[in-house]
This record gives C-alpha cells, sequence and structure tokens, in this order.
C-alpha cells in the first residue's frame, strides 16, 4: 500500500484565511488566497488549531479514490490537475497508485485549490450525485456482488473506514424503518457542510446504482434524508434528485423504508461477495481498525421482536464463553448491561425522534414492561423524561 508523504507544511484546509466563513456569493481573492496558502494559518486565534489537532489529521489516511474523484470533476470545469494538486506535494502518479491513501489536511487542501477556483457552496451535492459504486472500488464491487441491499448496507457500514475515517456510522432499526445515523468522527469545522452534503449525496447515488428502477422509485419515495442545519438556497438545484430531505432535524441520518433491506441485488455473486469481505478484512487490519470486542458485542445488540440478546446469546454468536466475554469487556472497562443500556438508549432516542409511536409502544420496543420503568431508565441516561425529550425535538416524522 502507498502512502503519501505527509506536507512539508501546514495548509489551510479551513477557510479561515481572513477570520471569516466561506459563504455562497461571497468572492474569493484568489491570488491573495494561493499567497496565503504557503504559510501556516492553522494558527490557534483562527480557527482554533491546536498542534494535537493538526498531528490527529495528519495521522487519519483517506483512500485516493476521493481526492481522484475532485480532481476529474475539477477536469470537467477546465481546471488541470496540476492546479488542483497544488502546493500539496502530491502528483496525480502517485494518487493513481492502487492502494494510494492521503492524510486529512492533504485531503483538505486539495479540495481547498478546487474551491477557491470554482466559489461553488453547492459543491458537496455535486461531487455526491456524481458517484456510483465503481467510485470506490473494492468495496464498491462488494456491494454489487451482495445479495441484497441488507447486506449491502452492512458491508459498506462494516468497512467504510478501508476509504474514508471522516464519519462515525451506527445502524438501528425501527418497526418500519433502518436508520443509519452519522457523525463526524474527524472534525470538519468550516468543511462541515460540504462534507455531509457530499456523503448523504453519495449515499443515495450508490444506492440508486445497485437498484432496479422500479426498486429505486420506491425507495426514493420512502426514504429521508436529516441535516441537523438550515436548508441552504442552493438546495433547491438538487431536490429532484435526491428522496425527501428534511432541515433543522435533531441529528444527521438516513431513513431508510425497511422493505427497501431486502431489495435482491441483480448482480449478486457470493463468491465474489466472500473475496472482497477477506480483503476489506486485510486491509482493515494493516489500517490499524480492527473491531474490539466493544464494538463486536454492540453491533450484535440488535432488538428482534421487541427483545435484545442477552450475553449468553452474544458470547455464542462471538464463539467464546460467558465468563470469556465478561473479562474480555472488564478489561475495556465496561459491563454487558452498559453496552446494553448504552443501545436501548440510542435505539429510544431514534423512536422518539423518528416515529410517532406512543411512549408506551416504545417502551415495550426497548425491553421494558411498563412506560414507568422505561422513564426511569430513560432519564438515567439523558437527565430528560422521554416526553420532554420528544417535545425538544425540532419534528416528528
Amino acid at each position: 500500500m502507498l502512502t503519501i508523504s505527509p506536507l512539508p507544511r501546514p495548509l489551510d484546509v479551513k477557510y479561515a484565511l481572513d477570520k471569516r466563513r466561506y459563504r455562497p456569493n461571497l468572492p474569493l481573492n484568489i491570488a491573495t488566497e494561493r499567497q496565503s496558502l504557503h504559510s501556516n494559518i492553522f494558527a490557534n486565534d483562527t480557527c482554533g488549531m491546536t498542534p494535537e489537532k493538526l498531528k490527529h489529521l495528519k495521522s487519519e489516511s483517506i483512500s485516493s479514490v476521493f481526492p481522484l474523484a475532485v480532481i476529474n470533476y475539477a477536469a470537467q470545469l477546465g481546471y488541470p490537475a496540476e492546479k488542483i494538486l497544488r502546493h500539496t506535494n502530491i502528483t496525480l502518479t502517485q494518487l493513481q497508485q492502487p492502494s494510494a491513501r492521503i492524510n486529512a489536511v492533504e485531503m483538505g487542501a486539495i479540495v481547498y485549490n478546487l474551491m477557491l477556483r470554482c466559489n461553488d457552496p453547492s459543491l458537496g451535492f455535486k461531487l455526491g450525485l456524481a458517484s456510483t459504486h465503481t467510485k470506490i472500488g473494492l468495496l464498491g464491487f462488494g456491494m454489487m456482488s451482495c445479495n441484497t441491499y441488507r447486506e449491502a448496507l452492512g458491508m459498506s457500514l462494516k468497512y467504510v473506514r478501508t476509504i474514508t475515517p471522516f464519519y462515525s456510522l451506527t445502524l438501528s432499526e425501527t418497526e418500519h424503518h433502518a436508520i443509519v445515523e452519522v457523525k463526524e468522527s474527524t472534525t470538519f469545522d468550516l468543511f462541515r457542510d460540504m462534507a455531509f452534503d457530499t456523503f448523504f449525496a453519495e449515499c443515495w447515488s450508490i444506492a440508486s446504482s445497485l437498484l432496479a428502477p422500479d426498486q429505486l422509485d420506491n425507495a426514493k419515495r420512502n426514504t429521508q434524508i436529516w441535516f441537523d442545519r438550515p436548508e441552504p438556497d442552493y438546495f433547491e438545484e438538487f431536490k429532484h434528485q435526491l428522496p425527501e430531505v428534511r432541515w433543522n432535524m435533531p441529528t444527521n441520518k438516513i431513513l431508510y423504508n425497511k422493505e427497501m433491506l431486502n431489495y435482491k441485488i441483480k448482480t449478486a455473486n457470493p463468491i465474489s461477495a466472500r473475496i472482497v469481505m477477506d480483503q476489506c478484512e486485510h486491509e482493515m487490519a494493516l489500517l490499524g481498525y480492527c473491531e474490539n470486542i466493544v464494538d463486536k458485542v454492540r453491533a450484535q445488540l440488535v432488538s428482534r421482536d421487541s427483545d435484545y440478546p442477552d450475553l449468553p446469546h452474544v458470547a455464542n454468536t462471538l464463539h467464546m464463553s460467558d465468563r470469556t466475554l465478561k473479562r474480555k469487556l472488564h478489561q475495556k472497562g465496561i459491563t454487558f448491561l452498559q453496552l446494553l443500556d448504552d443501545v436501548r438508549y440510542r435505539d429510544s432516542l431514534n423512536l422518539l425522534q423518528s416515529t410517532a409511536l406512543t411512549i408506551e409502544d416504545i417502551s415495550v420496543r426497548i425491553g421494558y414492561n411498563t412506560p414507568a420503568n422505561f422513564s426511569r431508565a430513560f432519564k438515567k441516561w439523558s437527565g430528560k423524561t422521554p416526553s420532554t425529550c420528544r417535545s425538544n425535538s425540532w419534528r416528528e416524522i
């Protein structure tokens, strides 16, 4: 695996050049900002960048498929690769090497170089909607080889870190929805809006490339994308290309109708899917992203028929004894019941924010016999009652 060498100096990837945030219709002085690109502008007084934060950004690596997508899009606008890679010490030849990766600072510089030239705040949606499963290489091939969309979604969630470490994805299920909550695991700061625009548009575009036309029409009618910020002026241009999008929501997430998870993928090939998973496991190990025992247990804690698996069931699934599982969790400073409470809290929040179910119905689904017991537990987790949490949500489905 080729990892491109670090940059010789910090670059501005945060649009903090003149201590103002990039906004639509705010012209950028390319000559001035290009000159500033040479200087160390990760100063604490402009964007809160600390040496520790910069070190973390340089340690996070991302697959070259993403900078190559930016470069290809720039070429369509008439900007050569040399300009988009300017001041990065990276060449197009390096990026085109198999398994090439760059760090987060380098990726930010590449995006910066494009944005200061095209001055387009809708760039995230344009990049995302231009994506297909082929863009993400081996993982995309694995997804198209899965039998159902549920399997493809599971594969993408499990191995997403082989292509980007920037997002933390959590899957939960209600009676009617499969919900993927999206959080930033690497701080985006002033790139945040563009990052989430790109991510959600890309998720939908890749899903579209896997589904048959009739499946896609139905999925589009029954899928929602939530953003936790106000609707930008530029979104109107992309509205017809996406499913229902809701703004000013409590969290960033995608809500799929569970029926969509059972859609068959016509290009399914179990042998190819297995080969891809083995390769992804190998790459995860090389990158140091192997799941620890806490992640493995949390992944098993999915409610089925209003019941969560108990410790013996999880231990058996993970091919170990109850005692071994308890010991491994203890070594991580956590218990099985604490993990179960974390998952119940997460799932109850999703149900309160994403459905119109009564508190009584939610308490049953979360595994409590009475609403009173559920309310006591929820208040212990959050400091609020379920009713207060629901009333404070921006809106309900």
